[in-house]
């Protein structure tokens, strides 16, 4: 029995990049991507021998993909952002009267629970009343 290894200094590249087929989710697009897939099988010349052909067409599938995966990322990131914005919105006190309340609300929570704290060690009762109506608003 004979083993040979050959060892190659020649790097390796990272591959194929496999798209992402979320966009398959959005019916619009995956109705578009169809029809497109469509459009390219009838291009293709029918004197080209089978191996071109297959070829081709793989090559043109990576690239719809490509381009409708672009797509579909580009505008769930756009509505992502927009959320993410509208949320930082809301969340500001100068912008949203509720946002303001709840956070004067919050405020006197830290001195009801301090009030709670000391009459655990003290025991008083209208104090533990105070932080449980607090609760039932």
């Amino acid at each position: 029995m004979i083993m040979v290894k050959i060892e190659s200094l020649l790097p390796k590249g990272p591959g194929m990049f496999r798209h992402s087929l979320a966009f398959l989710s959005n019916a619009e697009l995956k109705i578009s991507f169809h029809e497109e897939i469509r459009k390219v099988i009838t291009e293709i010349p029918i004197d080209w021998n089978p191996h071109r052909r297959l070829e081709f067409f793989k090559v043109m599938i990576r690239t719809n993909l490509k381009e409708y995966s672009s797509k579909f990322n580009r505008k769930f990131y756009d509505t992502l952002r927009s959320t993410r914005n509208e949320l930082d919105r809301l969340n500001d006190p100068n912008v949203c009267p509720v946002t303001k309340a709840w956070q004067e609300r919050k405020g006197g929570l830290g001195e009801q629970r301090n009030t709670v704290k000391n009459s655990k060690k003290g025991g008083s009762l209208a104090a533990q009343h105070t932080f449980i109506h607090f609760f039932k608003i």
